[in-house]
């Protein structure tokens, strides 16, 4: 495994070392494609996306949670204040055909985003539902408590309460609008240290210097480019584009500039020191199965042969024992076929996360050794697979197969998964008379198309 952190080693010193802005933002995109190119290192970044996509849906849950709160609210606060409903407005364009946005502020926008129609008012940094919803009906009430008046030719907002019974409503709001603001925090100070969204930053940079082209086919097709041109215009990727394209920037531009580098470059280290770790992990605990293999080979050959000898129970519990008695003595915590839901893995660590899932097999003679193989990995998969996104997931799962005998088979070192890997390991504890030159039976390669479809 060295090997690869060593690669992403030297990926990361090349990146930053490029001291000129315009050409650090052009090695970035080429920077994420070299590390996506190495098969296992591309697994780590699918798994980092994952992470991302983890973190991003618990929005969807805050905003289940709140939303429902929230129309409560409304629905009393118009029992209440029937004259400030305005559910039935219709949203105005301008001359140039751009939406108004004093529509943006009524309750036929707070509905359509409460029937999740629409996602209310894009702001960076608030993408829920809640928080746009939450930004209305606090608007709505403050404009009954306290309404616009002139004094003495300036606009303010009168300051005795108008509406003293709307005061228990702008109460809950009030605690509503405060967990928004925890959750979101909470959610901020992760994404600050998350390398899953330092990938993410990373990534979008391609886009921000040199944006797809739009297919325009329709007048809406005009309008929808018209509304991203003007966003991107005012947005950080525009200065980053002006960046690379060698155009002059301005002061503020200049600041932005200097931020985003300074930002991309904490998320390449932090990236770079995120896969390092990943591959530091896999690479101890295929250490730790190595470990138990030679170990096994050179000094436990005779002891464990007089163990699968043993009557009583199966051949393959009492090997697998061994197994989970030597990862105990090296610190970890095995459970021997947990039972979850309806899976039986033979041993899985769940103390750690992700969690330590090996699977161990046998075999004596060549009869039938291949097709259970091949039926062990695919057990492996479809267990693998079902418990990602539970409190169990795993991204590395070791297959460890003890030959006591017919063919010695050479067996590819991993296998891919849909976001794990899979690592073999053959533990040869057969006689000594299938050793070596005294072997009967030739080896036997096997490859992952044997394995895989």
């Amino acid at each position: 495994m060295s090997d690869l952190a060593d690669l992403v080693e030297r990926q990361c010193n090349f990146i930053l070392r490029r001291e000129e802005p315009a050409q650090f933002l052009v090695e970035v995109p080429a920077f994420i494609h070299s590390l996506s190119r190495e098969p296992r290192l591309a697994t780590y970044i699918q798994d980092l996306r994952r992470d991302y996509d983890a973190l991003a849906s618990e929005y969807a849950v805050h905003d289940d949670a709140l939303v429902a709160d929230l129309v409560a609210i409304r629905n009393e606060f118009v029992e209440v204040a029937p004259e400030a409903d305005d559910s039935d407005a219709e949203q105005e364009v301008d001359p140039a055909g751009f939406p108004r946005h004093e529509w943006d502020w009524t309750l036929a926008n707070f509905d359509r985003i409460a029937s999740d129609e629409a996602s209310g008012r894009p702001q960076v940094e608030d993408p829920t539902r809640s928080g746009a919803m939450i930004g209305i009906l606090h608007a709505k009430v403050e404009n009954v408590r306290h309404p616009w008046e002139r004094i003495e030719g300036t606009r303010e907002r009168t300051v005795a309460d108008q509406r003293p019974e709307l005061k228990d409503l702008a109460r809950r709001l009030g605690n509503l609008g405060r967990k928004h603001e925890h959750f979101l925090q909470s959610i901020r100070f992760r994404a600050r240290t998350s390398p899953a969204v330092a990938l993410l930053r990373l990534e979008s940079i391609e886009e921000a210097i040199n944006p797809a082209p739009a297919v325009i086919e329709t007048d809406e097709d005009t309008r929808a480019y018209l509304e991203w041109a003007m966003r991107f215009a005012l947005s950080p990727g525009r200065v980053l584009a002006k960046a690379v394209q060698g155009e002059r920037l301005d002061r503020a531009g200049k600041d932005v500039l200097d931020n985003a580098i300074t930002q991309h470059r904490t998320d390449v280290e932090r990236l770079g020191e995120e896969l390092r770790r990943l591959v530091g992990t896999t690479a101890s605990r295929l250490a730790l199965i190595h470990r138990f293999k030679h170990r096994a080979e050179w000094h436990d050959r005779d002891r464990l042969v007089e163990v699968a000898q043993k009557s009583g129970g199966k051949m393959e519990d009492r090997l697998t024992a061994e197994l989970a008695r030597f990862l105990f003595d090296q610190g970890l915590s095995p459970i021997t076929r947990p039972l979850l839901g309806r899976l039986e893995p033979d041993l899985l660590d769940p103390s750690v996360r992700p969690s330590f899932y090996v699977e161990a097999k046998q075999y004596v003679d060549g009869a039938n050794a291949k097709r259970n193989l091949v039926r062990a990995v695919a057990q492996v998969h479809d267990t693998v697979g079902t418990l990602c996104g539970s409190p169990f997931e795993c991204r590395e799962a070791f297959v460890v197969i003890f030959r006591r005998g017919g063919p010695r088979y050479s067996l590819p070192e991993a296998l891919p998964g849909d976001g794990w890997t899979t690592h073999l390991v053959l533990v040869d504890i057969a006689d000594i008379k299938e050793q070596g030159s005294r072997a009967r039976k030739k080896p036997v390669q096997l490859h992952a198309s044997d394995f895989l479809d």
